[in-house]
């Protein structure tokens, strides 16, 4: 029997048996290679292998592998992995490896789930905003704090409602219009802090102070809902580009809304009166959307209102003009393994993207033994300027001790250098 076949057979009984996964397979310049990492190296490959003749595939396996190895003593011998050219190429692919390692993991798998779910449920919340302007020093961001702080307490004690205190002091612009009113949204729409405290919230209960790079923020949960998830609709669209022509539409919408409940064909009013050219064509249907993808509240709600199929509204109007309504059915979330790959790269390329790097931070270093020097950190975060940003910044100070211990991991120690 061919050897290198014997070879084989003796690799794949044992490989059955833990305890003998560790028989060494071939030795090269004093270096055992165990019979486990071909074994573990070709089950990973196997589909491919499958694809040809099995007793071959195995040989010619084996005969890679070896000379796979080979090729590494050669490599080693002749001082390939101390080139500077090796070492840039080798640094990139370890943090890619280690980037993919730590990203799959359970932490972002469960960051994952969490908002899947919240795409399966929509949100309405009202608001109140005191701002802070970029790069404000602290000082400013403690005085909003304390005065949202204030505006809970009021609530809380019932000195006034929340819409009232939101019309009073939100410095949100959109307050005059929407009276604090977000609306309904779900998953990516908003920054992730005021998403966070939506969700979490009970209808009808009132938030603490929410932080985002807006500001201070008291967040009141007035709805919840499951996601129908994209909403098929056509419209009929009367525009205004004044107030004269607007009330002459809505005499105009009226007729028309008496004409579509005595029988009337809504494709064929939509075609004959909508202003919207880009829909009317095609009976006044519209690209499917989700809450929050219409750039009109009052659009979205009375859209989203309507439960069956065949279902139109009332006459409304918006600041583009009048508008009635048609459902025409709906498209649900995808299911959590059509999304997962999907929702994986958005996260990471989402403002969530540094939550889920603090979450994996807390998760490795539950795992380790981690000392980190809260006063060398202090004394770096006071000498860092804008510098950093440009990957130019220097330390001025040469007559620190760069020996300091900064962080410890383990037995290893990074200094100050």
């Amino acid at each position: 029997m061919n050897k290198v076949v014997y070879l084989l057979i003796f690799v794949s009984f044992f490989s059955f048996a833990q305890d003998l996964d560790q028989l060494p397979l071939v030795t090269l310049e004093g270096k055992e290679i165990m019979a486990d990492e071909f074994t573990r190296v070709y089950n990973k490959n196997l589909d491919v292998l499958k694809q040809q003749d099995q007793e071959e595939s195995l040989e010619d396996y084996l005969q890679l592998f070896i000379h796979f190895h080979l090729k590494l003593v050669a490599a080693r011998d002749l001082g390939i992995h101390e080139e500077e050219a090796f070492q840039k190429e080798f640094e990139k692919y370890y943090k890619q490896l280690a980037d993919n390692y730590i990203a799959n993991g359970d932490v972002t798998d469960e960051m994952i789930e969490e908002t899947y779910q919240r795409l399966l449920t929509e949100v309405r919340v009202s608001h109140l905003l005191i701002t802070v302007p970029p790069n404000a020093a602290d000082s400013i961001w403690e005085a909003a704090l304390d005065k949202t702080h204030h505006l809970k307490k009021r609530l809380t004690e019932n000195e006034a409602t929340f819409e009232e205190l939101a019309i009073q002091f939100s410095q949100d612009p959109s307050v005059k219009e929407n009276k604090g009113d977000m609306g309904w949204f779900k998953a990516f729409k908003m920054v992730h802090p005021f998403e966070d405290a939506s969700y979490q919230l009970e209808v009808g209960e009132i938030s603490e102070p929410v932080k985002t790079q807006f500001g201070y923020h008291l967040v009141k949960k007035t709805g919840e809902r499951e996601s129908v998830g994209k909403l098929k609709a056509a419209h009929i669209m009367l525009r205004s580009d004044n107030a004269e022509k607007k009330e002459e539409n809505k005499a105009q919408i009226f007729k028309i809304y008496e004409q579509l409940k005595a029988g009337d064909s809504f494709e064929d009013l939509a075609k004959h009166f909508s202003d919207d050219k880009n829909t009317a064509e095609n009976g006044g249907e519209l690209a499917p959307f989700e809450v929050g993808e219409i750039n009109s509240k009052i659009f979205e709600d009375k859209a989203f209102a309507l439960q069956d199929l065949g279902d139109y509204t009332e006459p409304f109007s918006t600041q583009f003009g009048w508008h009635i309504v048609k459902k025409l059915g709906s498209i649900p979330v995808e299911s959590f393994d059509e999304m997962k790959e999907g929702l994986r790269r958005k996260i990471k390329t989402s403002n969530r993207a540094k939550l889920l790097n603090e979450r994996i931070k807390e998760n490795i270093i539950s795992y380790y033994d981690v000392e980190i020097d809260q006063e060398a950190v202090d004394f770096f975060v006071a000498l860092i300027d804008q510098r950093i940003y440009k990957a130019n910044w220097k330390m001025d100070n040469s007559e620190v001790d760069l020996s300091q211990q900064i962080l410890k991991i383990e037995e290893e120690v990074f200094t100050y250098q």
